[in-house]
């Protein structure tokens, strides 16, 4: 899963078509943080790449704490809710937050299988 607006699309896109690049199997959770970037993805594989609005997910405690935020601060704030939200939705049985300036050369999956080679819990 990962975040952003669309001041920092150019990069998230870069960052999404570098993962599809890899042949990785992967289904991305990005959460739209300014209603911009849902519509400019739209046409992205939708099998994959799963767009959440920020009306969807916001809860009344995030929005409480949002007007005392920078709109960085709170895509900071928002980080754990969306890896939350993303495992009470999905139950996937990894779930792994990128930031979104992130480009992939190879499938990260090699990360994944270093992390339970060394014992660590997967999550």
């Amino acid at each position: 899963c990962t975040l952003f607006d669309s001041r920092y699309l150019a990069k998230g896109l870069a960052m999404l078509r570098s993962l599809a690049a890899t042949g990785a199997d992967y289904r991305l959770h990005i959460l739209d943080m300014d209603g911009r970037v849902g519509r400019i993805l739209k046409g992205e594989d939708p099998e994959r790449v799963n767009v959440i609005s920020l009306e969807e997910f916001e809860d009344d405690e995030l929005r409480r704490v949002k007007a005392g935020r920078t709109p960085v601060e709170y895509c900071w704030t928002c980080t754990s809710s969306l890896i939350h939200a993303c495992l009470r939705r999905e139950s996937p049985e990894i779930c792994v937050y990128v930031d979104a300036d992130l480009f992939f050369y190879r499938d990260p999956a090699v990360l994944v299988e270093e992390m339970r080679a060394a014992g660590k819990r997967v999550m």
